[in-house]
């Protein structure tokens, strides 16, 4: 993305739930020559709509947003082991 360029992928999980709107997802050989054929045809107007998109996309999913989710989800599932009772394997000072 960084590159500006379309961008063709597999069915992989993590590309289909986070980036199908801005990667083509293809499943087999022939389908990835129709989307590669399609993006060596795109038009300027065409390419600076997806790049706008993948830009949208990008400014949301910093290392420093994905750290903030994660330590998120550690939070909650500690103050979850609290709730429980369970609290083996929690640091004295977290």
């Amino acid at each position: 993305m960084a590159a500006g360029k379309p961008i063709v992928s597999t069915p992989v999980p993590d590309v289909v739930a986070n980036w199908r709107d801005v990667v083509a997802i293809v499943a087999g050989a022939k389908g990835f020559e129709g989307v590669i054929t399609d993006a060596f045809a795109e038009t300027e107007a065409q390419r600076a709509e997806r790049s706008a998109r993948q830009e949208r996309i990008v400014a949301g999913s910093g290392w420093d947003q994905v750290a903030e989710e994660m330590r998120g989800l550690v939070d909650a599932a500690l103050q979850r082991q609290v709730r429980n009772g369970n609290q083996a394997g929690i640091a004295a000072d977290g």
